[in-house]
């Protein structure tokens, strides 16, 4: 998980834990011990508000925290600063609901698969150009991290966003032959759109990464209800994920074939007692390795043989609930994004969790940022290193700036 405490105190699995006297060991943490407007504005303008800036501030180190509330997008009248990215949000929105509207008629089962295709492109750029949009609000502005007006109106809008994404990957999912849009792809590299359309087919029927909408056991409970929508909502950050090169080459890489007919990733959702116990925020997301052992890397040359994971991540998360109170605004695919790289690294042997002391926090700097020995084991796989801040630069978010 990708979590901070006070000065030093890092727990391996991740974030939102107590303070050291009462954090719940990694195992412990799981549930069983516990979203054509580009066309309509042309390129050059949405290159311009989309357009990234780099911040290396170190993000700030957190103390224990009650959980953020959710946005409404009653509650806050829109900043005169920002009303032009809630006039542009809400026009997307508009379309995306007519587009929306279009896949869930009658007439959509005589569309050619081609025609529905085109439909998807344009509702999946439509929502992804307005959500970036607003992340390069968040990513430039210094006081994205405060609790003021301003920013809840815009992670209001961002769960609206949210919620016509899952209706997009819902209408991906009923037609076979469909994929989710890829922003960097061009119109002619039909070699990238395959490998798109493949590691989607592949996350869509449960192969190499397997969603399950049945938390795990917890307390009195051994056999949980299934929780209705989870699965949608897991599809929907593996769609933005897809959408660009390192989160489409970290998906990939963990649905990809296998001899193993177990799945490399398997995607759970907490445990609602757990969740009403300690809250979504401070949960997060957490990946455990089903086999630690084989997980570490033996060395900062040597790999070990590796193994599968389980991520956790609570049921109903909105992009608006994720980040803490001083975090700059996180969705919840990149929240979900930084547990996958833990889980590539324990597919690979590559976890360099035990490569230093509790305190040095080598699995989550790797994670996070990168590290000179992580780098060097990526290179004895013949692996590209994905971490988190490479996800936040191809979506335009705030850097984290940092494991600290």
């Amino acid at each position: 998980m990708r979590a901070q405490k006070g000065p030093g105190q890092v727990d391996k699995a991740g974030l939102g834990q107590e303070a050291e006297a009462r954090r719940v060991p990694p195992v412990g943490r799981r549930a069983e011990g516990l979203l054509a407007l580009g066309h309509a504005a042309g390129n050059d303008a949405v290159a311009r508000a989309v357009g990234e800036q780099r911040h290396t501030g170190v993000a700030p180190s957190l103390a224990v925290v009650q959980r953020a509330p959710a946005a409404s997008a009653a509650a806050d009248a829109a900043d005169p600063e920002v009303q032009h990215l809630h006039d542009f949000a809400k026009e997307a929105l508009a379309s995306a609901d007519k587009l929306i509207a279009q896949a869930e008629s009658f007439r959509w089962s005589f569309k050619s698969l081609a025609d529905k295709q085109k439909l998807c492109d344009e509702l999946g750029t439509v929502l992804d150009t307005a959500e970036h949009m607003i992340y390069g609000q968040f990513r430039g502005d210094p006081a994205g991290k405060a609790d003021n007006a301003r920013n809840r109106g815009l992670k209001a809008l961002l769960d609206e966003i949210q919620q016509r994404h899952f209706s997009y990957v819902r209408i991906l999912r009923k037609t076979s032959g469909l994929r989710p849009v890829g922003m960097d792809l061009a119109a002619g590299d039909t070699e990238g759109a395959q490998g798109l359309s493949d590691a989607w087919s592949r996350v869509a029927s449960g192969r190499g990464i397997a969603t399950s909408t049945k938390p795990l056991p917890a307390g009195d409970d051994p056999n949980p209800a299934a929780l209705e929508g989870f699965d949608t909502e897991m599809l929907s950050s593996h769609a933005r994920l897809l959408s660009r090169q390192h989160g489409r080459g970290l998906v990939s890489d963990l649905a990809s074939d296998s001899a193993s007919t177990k799945p490399t990733v398997k995607v759970v959702p907490y445990h609602p007692e757990v969740v009403k116990m300690i809250g979504k925020t401070d949960l997060a997301a957490q990946a455990d390795a089903d086999d630690r052992p084989s997980a570490l890397a033996e060395s900062a040359e040597k790999p070990n043989t590796g193994s599968t994971s389980t991520v956790s991540v609570p049921h109903k998360f909105m992009d608006s609930e994720v980040a803490k109170d001083g975090e700059s605004h996180t969705p919840v695919f990149a929240v979900y994004g930084h547990e996958l790289i833990h889980a590539q690294h324990n597919k690979h042997g590559i976890n360099v969790a035990d490569l230093g002391t509790r305190e040095d926090q080598e699995e989550e700097k790797a994670t996070v940022s990168g590290t000179e020995s992580s780098a060097r084991l990526h290179r004895t796989k013949n692996l590209g290193m994905v971490t988190e801040e490479m996800l936040r630069d191809e979506h335009n978010l705030p850097r984290r700036g940092g494991y600290t």
